[in-house]
C-alpha cells in the first residue's frame, strides 16, 4: 500500500513538470513574437533611414554630378551603371574627392576613364563628406538596380 503514495506524488511530480514546461515554452513564444515585432520596427527605421539616405544622395548628385552626367547614358562602360559594383564604396569615395592624384599615382582605371574622354571634363575633386559620400554612393546603388 505503500507504493500508490509513492506512485501518486511521481504522477503530481510530473504534471507539475509538464505545466512548468508548457509554461516555459509559453514564455518562450511570447519572446518570439516581441523579439520579431522590435526586428520588424528595426527593420522599417532602417528602410526609412535608407531612403533618407538615397534622396539626400539623389539632391548631392543632382546638384554637383548631374552637369556632366545626365546627358550619358547609365549604362556607359565610364559612367555610372554598376559603378558601386564594379568599383566599390571605397575606390569611388577616393574617385569623387582625389581624381587628380589617382591619375598622378598612375591608377589605370582613373587614367582610362581620362582617356576615354580625350582628357576633357572636370576632375572629380569635390570636397564631399563621409557622410555625403556614402549618401552619392547609396544613390547610385540604388539607381544601378534599375530604381
Amino acid at each position: 500500500m505503500r507504493i500508490i503514495p509513492g506512485l501518486i506524488w511521481i504522477l503530481l511530480f510530473g504534471i507539475i513538470l509538464i505545466i512548468g514546461a508548457s509554461i516555459a515554452y509559453q514564455m518562450l513564444q511570447r519572446q518570439k513574437a516581441i523579439i520579431s515585432q522590435k526586428q520588424s520596427e528595426v527593420d522599417s527605421l532602417k528602410k526609412s533611414a535608407d531612403n533618407i539616405n538615397i534622396a539626400f544622395g539623389k539632391s548631392l548628385f543632382m546638384n554637383n554630378c548631374s552637369p556632366c552626367h545626365s546627358h550619358r547614358r547609365m549604362t556607359d562602360d565610364y559612367t555610372l551603371g554598376d559603378v558601386v559594383e564594379r568599383l566599390g564604396d571605397q575606390y569611388l569615395m577616393l574617385y569623387l574627392t582625389k581624381q587628380d592624384s589617382l591619375i598622378a599615382a598612375k591608377d589605370k582605371h582613373a587614367i582610362d576613364i581620362k582617356t576615354a574622354y580625350n582628357n576633357q571634363g572636370n576632375s572629380h575633386n569635390f570636397n564631399f563628406t563621409r557622410p555625403e559620400l556614402d549618401a552619392i554612393i547609396a544613390f547610385l546603388d540604388y539607381r544601378s538596380k534599375g530604381n
